[in-house]
């Protein structure tokens, strides 16, 4: 009789040519297999694997022991699947729907992430939860608009007329501007609606505070401060202002009174040719 290390683990005493017995009613790995040899104990990991538990068993399979134990094992399986890191993509989803709970640091990761592969926003629906992503997150929303345009731009320019449509903020020019400007960097179009509809939703809204010094000033200074950056762009984003260079000329001398009303004034005139008189 072969000699084994102390410590194998044998299988269930058989004897030798026996015909196997299966039993339906007993879990195939725990019937008698008289073709299982003997595995020394260093060589058991090799037969060991991960995989996930099996969450249906035959009610027949268990006795009132085992079953107890293999609740046990499955909570203990959702806790461990609940506590496991997530890969990138379920932290771009999650964070579609609920933006806040993310540090910092980790946001910052997952722009790094986006502008490496824009593929990681595929499948994702961004516009439930786009308004908040803007005002918590701005440069994660212009890395999701830049990959949509990049990817998929019919869905972009859903999530442009989302931006187009709120309100003048730190979180929603910071966002505009950062989308024509990796727009810009890329090479790729911005859709016609984020800038058009919004320069036109912006000028309304500050003329209709124009006799509030306070509202007007903040306004006023963040629209004008937006379109002189856009002005220091590459195309395509100064063929987008050039359409409205007159219009936006206009509102500048109607806010004359602000200093960054005359600034953007003057890139414009730059920008189309004109000497300032």
């Amino acid at each position: 009789m072969e000699n084994f290390a102390e410590g194998s683990i044998l299988p269930s005493q058989v004897r030798e040519n026996a015909p196997a017995v299966y039993d339906n009613s007993v879990p195939p790995l725990l019937q008698q297999n008289v073709e299982i040899s003997p595995i020394p104990l260093e060589e058991y990991e090799l037969f060991s694997c991960h995989v996930d538990p099996i969450t249906e068993i035959p009610a027949e399979w268990l006795t009132d022991d085992l079953r107890g134990k293999y609740r046990e094992l499955l909570k203990f399986y959702q806790v461990v699947q609940f506590n496991a890191p997530l890969s990138t993509q379920d932290k771009i989803k999650k964070i579609a729907h609920d933006p806040k709970g993310f540090a910092r640091s980790e946001v910052e990761r997952l722009n790094e992430e986006l502008r490496k592969d824009p593929t990681l926003t595929d499948g994702i629906d961004f516009l439930d939860g786009f308004a908040q992503l803007v005002r918590t997150y701005p440069a994660l929303a212009k890395e999701v608009i830049v990959c949509r345009i990049v990817r998929e731009y019919d869905t972009a320019e859903v999530l442009c007329h989302a931006l187009a449509s709120m309100d003048i903020e730190v979180q929603t020019v910071e966002t505009i501007y950062g989308v024509a400007v990796r727009c810009s960097e890329l090479g790729q179009m911005i859709p016609a609606d984020l800038l058009g509809a919004w320069i036109s939703r912006n000028i309304q809204a500050c003329e209709a505070v124009r006799e509030d010094p306070y509202r007007a000033s903040r306004l006023v200074r963040m629209f004008c401060g937006l379109i002189s950056g856009l002005l220091s762009c590459k195309n395509p984003v100064t063929k987008e202002l050039f359409d409205r260079a007159t219009e936006l000329k206009s509102f500048s001398l109607n806010f004359s009174g602000f200093k960054e009303a005359g600034i953007m004034y003057q890139k414009l005139s730059t920008m189309m040719g004109h000497k300032l008189s």
